[in-house]
């Protein structure tokens, strides 16, 4: 017995290193950035359902008996409050640089330029807004909200015609280039009312020489903007005490969509339907990462889409720069590329951009440039390794020795100066494949949310977690389609979803995730326009998606 405890100082020495070793590798073993526990439950589910359909869902954040929030500031609000005084920093929107204050100033002298010079009405007038996204969009946008006077707005230029002709405008606030289209429009229509013109971009000043010939008033934009600046140096009061300040409740805005038997088919949004939308993107990405004044929003959606204006106006809020790609052009549509997101971030009158907010095709494109550019290192494919170990235990970052010696480069060669400031993504249009969800992850190791947007809805239906890194291969729904696609997320906090049409058979069993058309509710929802029987009495809409539901609360989405 003696002889069995006996030990030199060599197997000591064994012994100690091997327990060293061994205690080394479970305190280096990469910690999961979230709780599975958090992961594993991320709705509120209804305790009762009827027959056909599923359980009601609701964000785990929001719970089953509380209000949907609908604003993003303590109190009510309109999209005006979206410039708080106490965010003083100078921010570039698009390629002008400007404070809140200024910003405020801008609005009062425009709104007064509509009121005097352009002769609109408040609560009477709306105008129709043919521009592409600018400075110029956004600052008539909220001058003409300042005195509740909706806009409407076009997603494409085939449209035009039946807007003007089923919804005659008092206004039109037209880009020099679509101008001559314009004015023959109004003299070939049917009816009889003549807007007034606004033209942006006229450098040229013939505007009143175009009045003259077309006797329709035409006045320049930057002349409304300088006659405002005037009257309220003259005046030396506000000039708009005697206009009721907007009400959360009144419209804010109608935008067309598409055509159905010749008339135009859209959604009027009302301004809580906005401040809903806002509310919830402010916090769609960690605390740790939300949006700050340091932030540069660089996004492919258009400002005459719902949630393109409401990304807008969250990077308003919280004093983010902001611009969008030249693809979203209502008045020169392209389909947005890879080419084009470098060549936009590259574009020295704005900072880089920290956050992108890009369909699935574009967000594919970036993975596989970065991919692609790596695999010529020597270090690619252990490195590639490391980093795929790491995902599996649940954790990624852009700061480890393998980005150092490997990824980083590629990232900046691939993306230019955009591969280092990038530092968050927001993915919206079709599913991701899930094949796709590692590569795109050791390429981009940032919060990345995958989200599904409606053109009925401010804000996103679905997001998913930032640092929700689960991948799971054999996942199986009731619909072969939707198996092979990542998840898109639990609803966001002001969204209910509920599935109709589904198999009570696979409720009940529970072993297959049950599939049926998704139905949603919330106060980010617009009304339809012209209203249709689509909303239920109780507010459900049909989104037109077909969608499963893992037991997490998990959604799966594509269009039928």
């Amino acid at each position: 017995m003696a002889s069995v405890l006996k030990y030199d100082e060599l197997t000591l020495s064994l012994s100690i290193l091997t327990v060293a070793l061994f205690l080394g590798r479970k305190m280096m073993e990469p910690q999961s950035l979230a709780h599975p526990m958090l992961l594993g439950r991320q709705v509120e589910v209804a305790p009762v359902r009827k027959k056909g359909e599923s359980a009601v869902y609701r964000n785990f954040g929001v719970g089953m008996g509380s209000p949907l929030p609908t604003r993003p500031l303590t109190r009510p609000c309109t999209v005006l409050d979206f410039m708080p005084d106490d965010v003083t920093e100078v921010r570039t929107l698009w390629n002008t640089q400007i404070t809140n204050a200024q910003l405020k100033e801008r609005i009062k002298a425009l709104s007064l330029g509509f009121l005097h010079t352009a002769g609109l009405q408040p609560r009477e007038s709306n105008v129709l807004l043919l521009l592409d996204d600018s400075f110029e969009f956004l600052l008539t946008d909220l001058a003409l909200a300042s005195l509740s006077i909706p806009t409407l707005t076009l997603t494409s230029l085939p449209l035009l015609t039946p807007t003007i002709e089923t919804y005659p405008p008092t206004a039109i606030v037209v880009a020099f280039s679509m101008l001559d289209e314009t004015l023959e429009l109004i003299h070939e229509g049917e009816d009889h009312t003549v807007p007034v013109i606004i033209v942006v971009g006229d450098q040229n000043n013939i505007s009143p020489e175009k009045s003259r010939k077309s006797g329709i008033k035409i006045h320049r934009w930057d002349d409304l903007v300088e006659g405002g600046v005037r009257e309220g140096a003259e005046d030396g009061s506000d000039g708009l005490d005697g206009v009721q300040a907007p009400a959360p409740n009144d419209v804010f805005t109608v935008t067309f969509t598409g055509l159905e038997n010749g008339q135009p088919q859209g959604v009027q949004l009302t301004h809580v339907n906005v401040t809903a939308g806002v509310a919830a993107l402010q916090h769609i990405f960690p605390m740790s990462k939300a949006f700050s004044p340091d932030d540069t929003i660089l996004s492919s959606h258009s400002l005459t889409t719902p949630f393109g204006r409401s990304m807008a106006y969250t990077a308003l809020l919280k004093g983010c720069n902001f611009a969008t790609l030249p693809s979203t052009s209502v008045l020169n549509p392209q389909p947005p590329t890879l080419d084009e997101l470098i060549r936009a971030s590259e574009n020295e009158q704005i900072p880089s951009p920290t956050v992108l907010v890009i369909s699935t095709a574009v967000f594919v494109q970036v993975a596989n440039a970065v991919l692609n550019q790596a695999q010529g290192n020597l270090l690619y494919s252990y490195a590639r390794r490391h980093k795929q170990h790491a995902l599996n235990s649940g954790t990624t970052g852009k700061n480890t020795i393998w980005d150092r010696l490997v990824f980083d480069g590629a990232r900046k060669k691939a993306l230019g100066r955009l591969g280092g400031s990038l530092d968050r993504v927001l993915i919206t249009g079709d599913s991701l494949p899930s094949a796709l969800l590692i590569p795109s992850r050791i390429a981009l190791p940032i919060p990345t949310v995958r989200t599904c947007v409606h053109p009925v809805a401010a804000g996103p239906l679905l997001a998913s977690h930032p640092l929700d890194l689960q991948y799971f291969p054999d996942c199986e729904t009731a619909a072969i389609t939707l198996e092979q696609t990542a998840h898109l997320g639990p609803p966001t906090c002001n969204v209910e979803i509920k599935l109709v049409g589904v198999d009570d058979t696979v409720v009940d069993d529970g072993k297959v995730d049950p599939v049926g058309q998704m139905y949603i509710r919330g106060p980010s929802l617009g009304q339809a326009v012209p209203p249709t029987s689509e909303r239920a009495a109780d507010g459900w809409v049909k989104a037109g998606l077909l969608s499963s539901v893992a037991t997490n609360g998990t959604f799966k989405a594509q269009a039928v």
